[in-house]
């Protein structure tokens, strides 16, 4: 049997790949079918499945459904897909022959493991989609939520056992022993009295695939994602692994956030961002990238970082209410104000801290769209 990719076909594959790419990390087995008028690429394990289907007018006997690698199936394409506007694909009983149009020499053969058409391999590359589909709950994502999404997983770091974010009807929630984190959008229709735990790579999943299609569907206890590609060609039934998170309490988040009204606003975030830039590749060997924030009153605020091998220090006029010194983590700092960037068509919004001697974390608001607890450092 033999098909034809052609130039349309091969810029479909192009357009998924990214996304195949991300889905094939989560699966174990890789499934290919081709016959019945269909190209089928499937993944199966044990998050789920994904379905691939690109029209195949010519393939018109019955289809063939066998196994191969998917990394060669990728690198053959490969190197084949700069050179040429089709690719002739040819299914033997032993193994799958890729040979570009045009005259191009070369020809790559991938051995295949075939399987007969009463298997159970069979029956789930047909059924296990349609059979396991569902609808009870519909979630569009915009934007703002990808926004969201985006910048609560940059923070998740490996030092920390949390694999998941949380959702709630007005944010993500990220949190960990160095970081609370807030990023405002709205999210209906979740439910009202508890936030929505999702594992990073669900997460992840979102942000690759919303373009392609924002219309997400979830079942009734949002543990499963069930998603189909705006052009109906791929579909995936996505579960979700179990989440590692601590969802503080509103009586946690007040125990570490700062007392009394000692405070200072920088009115134009983009200041404090060309501040931090000053110290950019002098960090040495620290995943947080520490900053020490001194605040004299009368006097504003003086930025630092001391190494045995370098001392850099910025002051900004800002007014400063109570004296204080806290040193944080400018990593995840830059990441929130970079974005607050973005969200804001690069125009300057505030920023406040509120810091006390006492308290184990440093408050902090980026314009509407960041609410803060950052822990403090030690030196």
């Amino acid at each position: 049997m033999q098909i034809v990719l052609d130039q349309e076909k091969l810029k479909i594959l192009q357009d998924k790949s990214k996304l195949l790419s991300y889905l094939n990390t989560a699966f174990t087995k890789t499934y290919f079918s081709i016959g019945d008028g269909k190209f089928i690429l499937f993944f199966k394990g044990v998050k789920g499945a994904a379905k691939f289907v690109i029209p195949i007018e010519k393939a018109t006997e019955k289809a063939c459904v066998f196994q191969i690698d998917y990394s060669k199936w990728l690198n053959a394409l490969a190197k084949f897909n700069i050179f040429t506007n089709a690719i002739y694909v040819t299914l033997t009983e032993k193994s799958l022959t890729l040979k570009a149009a045009g005259g191009m020499t070369g020809v790559i053969s991938l051995g295949i493991i075939p399987y007969d058409s009463d298997s159970p391999e069979v029956d789930v590359l047909n059924n296990f989609i349609e059979s396991n589909w569902k609808e009870d709950k519909k979630i569009t994502i915009n934007e703002d939520i990808v926004d969201a999404i985006s910048i609560s997983l940059s923070v998740l770091t490996p030092a920390s056992k949390n694999n998941a974010i949380a959702l709630t009807q007005n944010s993500v929630l990220y949190a960990d022993r160095s970081i609370v984190l807030k990023s405002f959008c709205s999210i209906p229709p979740l439910p009202a009295d508890c936030p929505v735990e999702m594992h990073r790579y669900s997460a992840g999943f979102i942000l690759q695939a919303w373009k392609q299609n924002p219309e997400f569907f979830f079942s009734s206890d949002f543990s499963t994602i069930n998603w189909k590609s705006s052009d109906g060609m791929l579909s995936c039934i996505l579960a979700g692994e179990p989440c590692e998170i601590v969802i503080p309490t509103e009586e946690e988040i007040q125990a570490i956030k700062p007392k009394g009204n000692a405070s200072i606003t920088i009115e134009d975030h983009r200041d404090l961002v060309h501040a931090l830039e000053l110290f950019n590749g002098f960090y040495e060997a620290s995943v947080w990238k520490p900053i020490k924030f001194t605040l004299t009153k009368n006097k504003g605020l003086q930025l630092e970082y001391k190494h045995p091998t370098i001392e850099i220090q910025k002051d900004l006029e800002v007014p400063v209410s109570e004296d204080g010194d806290f040193i944080l983590s400018s990593e995840n700092l830059s990441k929130l104000l970079d974005k607050a960037s973005e969200k804001n068509n690069w125009e300057g919004v505030p920023v406040v801290f509120q810091y006390d001697e006492e308290s184990l974390g440093v408050s902090c608001s980026i314009g509407a769209y960041f609410d803060v607890i950052f822990a403090k450092l030690s030196t």
